[in-house]
């Protein structure tokens, strides 16, 4: 039946199994030239990025698709089709989420552009705004819904936020690594393992940074809404209260021990010494659900919504492969990746990424 072709073009199936006897899908229908996988091979995915309103994965070649998580409830309107996948741009190296509902891609060229994520719709172009400029030499951008801040060669630190969308010089200490931000403060870490942090006021035009009294070298730090993450060379990681960083005192108290990694925009989440995530500021629960998500193969874990507790988080595993779930009530519909329109909470396999395998028996593939 011509609304069965329809149907299966829009799934985009790798391949078609059916369930009874050979009345229930003839053979000709299945060999019939429309029936043939859309989708000819699965690419690895390189990156990640999601926010509160859509999300956006970077496949090998630099292509950057995006889908829309505001998604109306489909029993309440006509279905307009399980995948809402767009393509946004070509090229890209790296994603990163941005300012309040955007989503940002670093260029082929060391550019830095952003677009509205919550227009991510099929056939809809996102309009591309260049924040900066290849020239720039911007090698770090971290963001939070009101304000982001991006971190150059030189050294320099460069921020902007919804009412002055221009970026400005904040800081300057020369040899940084990394930059975190939130609404309480904005800290950057040197190459000689030092932490210095700015209060808040990124519209203005510059700021002076103080080092955080938080004694030997840092490894690593991360941004979250309980206060800074420190991780050490030796795997331990201490927290920095939000009111100890707002006063500028470098009082830190252990989470964890044996982390191998910090991952940026996920609240709390780190990688362990056996591979596995854990989030050792969240329940337990909590903390075992992004465990189970990411399994013991995990590159790169990301999370959107934390300050407003509707979470939505993606894994990319060893073998390219994609996984997203999300903790809004009652699920999500339709957000996940998967083109499936129900409300659940069970992690989904994003379609088309990862290493395609093909399982055979002695005689049917």
């Amino acid at each position: 039946p011509s609304d069965v072709v329809v149907f299966l073009n829009k799934v985009q199936p790798h391949r078609i199994v059916t369930i009874g006897d050979r009345a229930a899908v003839c053979d000709d229908m299945l060999r019939a030239p429309d029936f043939g996988p859309m989708v000819q091979e699965e690419k690895r995915a390189l990156d990640v990025a999601v926010t509160t309103s859509g999300a956006c994965v970077l496949a090998e070649g630099g292509d950057v698709d995006c889908w829309n998580l505001e998604l109306e409830d489909p029993l309440i309107r006509p279905l307009r089709g399980p995948l809402t996948w767009s393509s946004v741009l070509r090229g890209a190296t790296r994603l990163e989420r941005g300012v309040d509902y955007e989503m940002c891609a670093f260029t082929g060229e060391g550019a830095l552009v952003c677009w509205d994520a919550s227009h991510a719709r099929e056939h809809q172009e996102p309009h591309l705004r260049l924040v900066f400029r290849a020239g720039d030499g911007i090698v770090d951008y971290q963001a939070e819904s009101s304000g982001a801040c991006g971190l150059g060669r030189d050294g320099r630190v460069w921020c902007h936020d919804v009412h002055y969308p221009k970026p400005t010089v904040r800081a300057g200490l020369g040899l940084a690594m990394q930059i975190a931000i939130a609404g309480m403060a904005s800290c950057l870490l040197r190459a000689d393992g030092t932490v210095w942090c700015w209060t808040p006021g990124i519209g203005q035009a510059t700021g002076s940074a103080t080092l955080l009294p938080v004694g030997g070298r840092v490894a690593q730090i991360s941004m979250t809404d309980k206060g800074l993450l420190l991780r050490r060379a030796d795997g331990r990681v201490e927290l920095v209260a939000t009111e100890d960083l707002r006063a500028n005192r470098g009082v830190t108290s252990e989470v964890f021990t044996g982390a191998t990694k910090l991952f940026d925009d996920t609240d709390g989440c780190l990688l362990d010494a056996s591979g596995r995530v854990a989030c050792p500021l969240e329940p337990a629960d909590v903390s075992q659900q992004y465990g189970e998500l990411a399994g013991p193969d995990a590159l790169d874990v990301v999370r959107s919504g934390w300050a407003d507790g509707a979470r939505m988080g993606c894994a990319i595993r060893k073998d390219g492969s994609v996984k997203c779930r999300s903790d809004s009530e009652p699920g999500t519909w339709g957000a996940l990746g998967d083109g499936l329109w129900a409300p659940r909470y069970a992690p989904a396999e994003v379609l088309g990424l990862g290493s395609l395998k093909m399982h055979t028996t002695n005689s049917t593939p």
